[in-house]
């Protein structure tokens, strides 16, 4: 009879874990899909070992051509200690997809080429982890991270909410997280962490042949967290195109009215592509009593990667009345 209740309590065990790994509807938006090109952004603030601030952004791109999967991570990072830049990339033509919609969220970038170092993308419901390792008699230096870690409590279900609807961009409320990052910089501290979803990143880059697409996370002072796309045109005209707002317990807010103006006189050529990249700029929420102008940390954050190259890096906020620092985040932009 004992032995009976064992195996009942153990079945039960079985049957609460699958139940809660597997992914409801809402969140189904968070896995790689079977005939859709899509993007992951993830990125954070924290600090480093010595409490100065550490941004860390992340974009995962999985691209489907005929007979073919490809996948690319890219990785950077920035922090107030020097104002240093960092940045790793892997791409593989034979990435390991999980198509199942069961937690953990998994991409695998092999190491197929003679540097022999291997990505790994893991999303679990207690945590984020982004992977880097060489194979067994891997010639190839690392990138300047090796791990990084988002720890959090329980997301049952992670909570999802449409920021646009063409292109079709998901984004997770903001997790309160324990980051960890080992490498040229070391971090282990509290922060929070963003996870943003494109599920047809296509539209979005057909979108930037002739204009630039932006992607911002900006927290502001008292805890509020906005995050919005919007694109800026040859005449430095800008338009958004989805904004959500959370409050400092990571509630989504009514969709506030937002303005956006460049400021023409700070642009500068900003990599070695010598793009000039609209970095320079101001948000207003005149119903949230908002109204910032926001700066990169150092201009020169492009990821090279030839006529695919972009800007992913750390920003910040100044308060155009206080002229006091009132928000950091991270931005992405994009041009064909």
């Amino acid at each position: 009879m004992a032995r009976n209740c064992v195996y009942f309590v153990a079945i039960i065990f079985i049957l609460s874990s699958c139940a809660a790994n597997r992914a409801l509807q809402t969140e189904t938006a968070l896995f790689p899909a079977e005939k859709t090109d899509k993007w992951w952004i993830i990125n954070s603030i924290s600090n480093d070992s010595a409490g100065n601030d550490l941004h860390f952004s992340s974009l995962i791109s999985m691209d489907k051509v005929p007979g073919k999967k490809y996948a690319t991570c890219f990785v950077s990072m920035w922090s107030s200690s020097d104002s240093g830049f960092y940045t790793g990339s892997r791409n593989t033509g034979n990435p390991g997809i999980k198509q199942q919609y069961t937690f953990p969220v998994k991409v695998d970038l092999p190491g197929n080429d003679s540097g022999a170092i291997e990505w790994r993308w893991v999303l679990k419901r207690k945590v984020l982890e982004l992977q880097t390792e060489l194979k067994k008699n891997g010639s190839a230096v690392l990138p300047k991270f090796t791990t990084a870690t988002f720890s959090f409590d329980g997301q049952n279900p992670f909570r999802l909410s449409k920021l646009s609807v063409e292109p079709d961009v998901w984004a997770a409320a903001p997790i309160v997280s324990t980051v960890a990052v080992n490498g040229v910089l070391k971090a282990a501290a509290p922060g929070k962490l963003f996870v943003r979803v494109f599920t047809d990143k296509n539209i979005l880059l057909s979108s930037s042949a002739n204009q630039f697409v932006h992607w911002l996370d900006l927290g502001l002072r008292g805890g509020k967290q906005l995050s919005i796309l919007f694109t800026t045109d040859n005449t430095m005209q800008m338009k958004p195109t989805g904004i959500l707002l959370w409050d400092e317990k990571g509630n989504i807010m009514a969709k506030p009215g937002v303005k956006l103006y460049a400021d023409v006189t700070d642009q500068q050529p900003a990599g070695s592509s010598g793009r000039q990249y609209p970095l320079f700029f101001s948000i207003a929420l005149p119903g949230e009593n908002i109204d910032v102008m926001v700066k990169p940390t150092i201009t020169g954050q492009e990821i090279s990667a030839n006529r695919n190259s972009f800007w992913i890096g750390a920003v910040y906020a100044i308060d155009r009345k206080t002229k006091e620092v009132t928000g950091k985040g991270n931005m992405y932009i994009f041009k064909k």
